[in-house]
């Protein structure tokens, strides 16, 4: 692994300085092309770090997504064109904004309206939650929201809905008119917030310590300041897995009541003849959650699919198969204390 990585950097070193002769770990190396291989580019996608950046993004905020992860989840859902995909967490809508870059309709809600809608003040000028939200230039985004990302990207056209609503206000349709208007969906994206920065929209499973005293996440969040809360980060301010897990139940019924569940005959069908991971047509796949799980770091696939599949128990009910499969866990390594796993759970005939 180190000589192919020393040969990668004498070979970027020797397109520069054009010569046939390396140079790694001060040992020369001559080298030969053994065969030539000739293609022709037919097609090319977005450049999705460039054409995504955040940097040009009109609304941003502290917990917008980057374009890459984002992309990534919509891509582990399998959306495409003629798909409805819902974020019941959606911020500043990154992740709807990936799913409406593949073809997908997006529906998208937030407990907390102020991050999706300007918030007039006394003066009569309105605001967004994320409006005093600082740039590196210094600049700000007053009076802009999510719809402003998809106009953006040319994707408005894509955005069915956009409001603010509980994540439990999906379940069984229990909700207001706007989430009674929409009975399936054919993935559920998410990054649900933790405690951490945002607030929690159901309870905790269990409490943390705060000076002594026993409090939930929200509330720790509230005492501490913000020097506090910056190190409580980097310590990993986390509950435990299977506590973190357990905050998803909500989440976890509303997929298995909300999901689709293919077959041949459905009208929500693709019009491109993709595979999923069992290796049958797209049109027999059942509806997929992908959301992403923090976690200390050091954490194991196996302990973090374990924990997923315990509450695909958990919340199917008593003498009840699981309506939810765990299909993969991958981690992504945020800094020496966090990580964050990408998750992918697809629906299960009951």
């Amino acid at each position: 692994y180190q000589h192919t990585l020393n040969l990668e950097v004498a070979l970027s070193s020797q397109k520069k300085n054009k010569t046939n002769s390396l140079t790694t770990n001060n040992t020369s190396l001559e080298y030969s092309s053994m065969r030539n291989i000739l293609g022709r580019i037919v097609a090319s996608g977005p450049n999705i770090l460039t054409d995504f950046s955040l940097k040009e993004r009109p609304f941003v905020g502290t917990t917008t997504m980057n374009p890459v992860s984002a992309h990534l989840t919509a891509a582990a859902a399998l959306v495409g064109k003629g798909d409805l995909v819902l974020d019941p967490f959606c911020g500043t809508a990154s992740l709807l904004i990936a799913a409406a870059n593949l073809g997908a309709d997006v529906v998208g809600s937030d407990v907390d309206v102020e991050s999706l809608f300007p918030t007039v003040l006394p003066d009569g000028s309105s605001r967004s939650k994320n409006g005093n939200f600082r740039r590196k230039d210094g600049s700000q985004q007053l009076d802009r929201t999510a719809e402003d990302n998809f106009d953006f990207y040319g994707l408005r056209s894509r955005l069915l809905d956009l409001f603010g609503a509980d994540v439990a206000e999906w379940m069984h349709g229990g909700g207001g008119e706007t989430v009674n208007k929409y009975q399936k969906f054919d993935a559920i994206i998410c990054d649900p917030p933790f405690g951490i920065r945002e607030k929690l929209t159901s309870p905790p499973a269990a409490a943390i310590s705060v000076s002594g005293v026993a409090t939930s996440p929200v509330k720790a969040n509230e005492l501490l300041n913000d020097g506090e809360k910056e190190e409580g980060i980097k310590k990993q301010l986390l509950l435990s897995l299977d506590e973190q897990v357990a905050s998803l139940t909500i989440l976890f019924q509303v997929a298995a009541h909300r999901l689709t569940c293919r077959s041949n005959n459905n009208s929500r069908s693709r019009s491109r003849g993709e595979i999923s991971d069992s290796g049958t047509d797209s049109t027999t796949r059942a509806g997929r959650l992908v959301l992403w799980l923090p976690t200390a770091a050091g954490t194991t696939p196996e302990q973090v699919f374990s924990s997923l599949q315990k509450l695909t128990f958990i919340t199917s009910g008593v003498n009840r198969s699981p309506q939810l499969k765990v299909l993969r866990v991958r981690p992504e390594e945020l800094n020496d204390n966090l990580w964050r796993w990408l998750c992918v759970l697809e629906r299960v005939e009951e």
